[in-house]
């Protein structure tokens, strides 16, 4: 990822015409619009014209003005915190320089303009909301991880779940409390480690590929996912400790 700039592609659509403009001049301050732009002064709002990272001081970073709006609501100097990327967050203020807290699965995620600026096989998607819905403009990187080993790239509360970005696709996300073999409606009801499988019981994930990837004498069962060359299932399990 560029440590000069982390942009994020605004896009506008022309309906009539059915055509599609993505204008990056905005967010890297090309825009001789934009306040500061070229031949003009230095700008007063250091995030003028894009999402600069190490621009706002101390305790501070580039981050939506008005996040319900996305990017057509500015840019502006905010709060920012500790947590790393693809780190629990409740707020953006939770959030280091350089990440947003994406609400759908509060988790601290990189900003990017394309998946060059993401780990190796990530992707750049739209960052969403508490009900799923895209944050306007604004695209963060997924991590890119194996379910059978969330803490392998995903922070100390956070899952590794299998989510859809045009094809299936490892992003972390906020665990539960709900042990395994005990009843879940979703994903983000279980604990580290463990899914919300078919039969709506909290499993861990493992691999049909590897026989030992289930602890014991479970096995790993059907239905499965296939991602990044690897056929997910689920451990077959006891009943709920609970």
């Amino acid at each position: 990822m560029s440590r000069s700039f982390l942009a994020v592609a605004a896009v506008s659509a022309s309906v009539g015409a059915c055509t599609l403009t993505t204008d990056f001049d905005r967010l890297r301050g090309t825009d001789d619009s934009a306040e500061g732009g070229a031949g003009g002064e230095a700008p007063t709002n250091p995030c003028a014209g894009g999402l600069w990272p190490d621009v706002c001081g101390d305790g501070l970073k580039c981050t939506l003005a008005t996040p319900s709006q996305g990017l057509d609501g500015g840019i502006t100097c905010g709060p920012k915190g500790s947590a790393a990327a693809w780190s629990v967050c409740a707020s953006d203020a939770d959030c280091a320089d350089g990440t947003w807290c994406d609400a759908s699965t509060s988790v601290c995620k990189p900003w990017c303009t394309d998946a060059g600026d993401c780990p190796s096989g990530a992707a750049c998607v739209s960052a969403r909301r508490t009900d799923d819905t895209p944050v306007p403009g604004l695209t963060v990187c997924t991590a890119h991880c194996r379910p059978d080993a969330p803490t392998a790239r995903c922070g100390p509360g956070a899952n590794c779940v299998i989510v859809s970005s045009g094809s299936p696709e490892g992003d972390c996300a906020a665990a539960g409390e709900t042990q395994a073999g005990c009843p879940c409606s979703k994903d983000a009801d279980c604990a580290v480690g463990l899914r919300c499988a078919s039969d709506r019981t909290c499993r861990a994930w493992c691999s049909l590929d590897e026989a030992a990837s289930c602890p014991g004498s479970f096995t790993c069962e059907q239905p499965s996912v296939a991602y990044d060359g690897t056929d997910f299932g689920s451990c077959s399990t006891l009943s709920c400790p609970n």
